[in-house]
């Protein structure tokens, strides 16, 4: 990458994943994705220069159709990397009619507006 195309290694990096969470990922099938990735990836490339939507080649007035687009791949690819962060472990005990049940609760959360748990009951007498 760096000798054929001078490009850096977070450059490489980012392109590759700009290119994975793309067209095809998920529900990006609209030809809208081949658009934003391509854009994304030319920003990459050459951030000196300016990549713009124009409304027509006569006119020249810069359109910006796909900011939601961009906002979700920017999001996706910066995310890439984010390991869960697991909170201590909650534990509880009960008795009931002899038998102690033991209530381990791990919780995983990859942001604040989408935590996701898994639990597990144990029976000890």
């Amino acid at each position: 990458y760096n000798n054929i195309f001078n490009l850096s290694l977070e450059q490489w990096d980012r392109i590759k994943l700009l290119a994975h969470y793309g067209y095809g990922y998920g529900n990006h099938y609209e030809e809208k994705w081949i658009t934003v990735s391509q854009f994304l990836i030319w920003r990459t490339v050459d951030s000196n220069s300016s990549f713009n939507w124009l409304d027509n080649l006569n006119d020249r007035n810069i359109v910006y159709p796909y900011e939601s687009e961009i906002l979700e791949l920017e999001k996706l690819v910066n995310e890439h990397y984010l390991l869960p962060n697991i909170s201590p472990n909650i534990k509880i005990g009960i008795n009931i009619a002899n038998k102690t049940i033991a209530l381990i609760i791990l919780v995983f959360i990859l942001n604040s507006s989408k935590p996701s748990f898994s639990f597990a009951i144990f029976f000890h007498s």
